[in-house]
């Protein structure tokens, strides 16, 4: 099976995204074919996902997801049985989903198409023609793969990362009648300020600086991070919403074996 994510669901982690495919095929296969006292097995490259579906999860949009599967399970008889799958064992599938699917692992494509078509292959041809070199130039056909060499200066992950972090502050932007790329430092605080008042963890806000500052280094923009308003809402956020570390009493043996006494019967999946 195959689809499109919405522009919310795109938003969402890539742990949620790889989740809710387990759901969403399960779902789709039990319409059609009766999986009733049958096993089913889930292989995922995302080492989360079998994991929480094998124990849940802390989050609870993703215990939610975890719990739905599980009831389906449950009321089918289902055995499921789930487990992580290297990439590198995976590539088969990899290739299949890459044909269906330009959401998620066909971010450098995606990157590329979006900061092409707003300012980077415009400004490194600028930058040519002032530096001398003019389109009749043999090296200015170069432009066109050194736009697409500096979207791959980062890893797969890092560019998912920060391209996802600043498509929230792209919403915003727009949600709120700004501009995104370029952006002023002052939208960027009160965007900042936004987060720290939604308890956003630290590390939350601070993707979402370096995503922003990222794309205005990529696209050759003045950083707007650099503000020291914006720099005052991180060590905000630290403060404000940073958690201090509580290391718990280990648990004991005798503790193990009564958890363990107390659940020997149940089958159920979660527990």
């Amino acid at each position: 099976m195959s689809g499109n994510w919405t522009s919310d669901e795109k938003l969402e982690s890539s742990t949620w995204r790889e989740l809710e495919c387990a759901r969403r095929v399960l779902c789709t296969y039990e319409s059609k074919f009766s999986l009733d006292n049958k096993s089913v097995s889930i292989n995922s490259d995302n080492k989360n996902v079998p994991h929480i579906l094998k124990v849940g999860s802390k989050k609870s949009i993703l215990q939610k997801i975890a719990v739905d599967i599980h009831n389906i399970c449950s009321e089918k008889n289902i055995t499921l049985n789930s487990k992580w799958l290297p990439r590198a064992d995976n590539q088969y599938a990899d290739k299949l989903s890459r044909n269906t699917d330009n959401d998620d692992l066909g971010i450098h494509g995606e990157l590329f198409n979006y900061f092409n078509g707003v300012n980077l292959r415009r400004n490194v041809e600028a930058d040519l023609v002032e530096s001398g070199v003019s389109e009749n130039c043999n090296i200015y056909n170069l432009a066109g793969k050194m736009t697409t060499f500096l979207v791959d200066s980062r890893s797969e992950n890092t560019c998912k990362k920060y391209y996802s972090s600043f498509n929230r502050w792209k919403k915003f932007a727009i949600e709120n009648s700004l501009n995104e790329l370029p952006a002023e430092p002052v939208h960027i605080a009160l965007y900042i300020t936004k987060l720290i008042d939604e308890q956003c963890s630290p590390s939350v806000v601070n993707s979402a600086v370096y995503s922003i500052k990222w794309a205005h280094d990529l696209n050759g923009f003045n950083d707007p991070t650099e503000n020291s308003f914006v720099k005052y809402l991180l060590e905000s956020a630290k403060r404000r919403n940073g958690r201090p570390v509580n290391k718990k009493d280990p648990v004991n043996n005798d503790m193990l074996i009564d958890l363990c006494s107390m659940y020997t019967d149940s089958s159920d999946l979660l527990i």
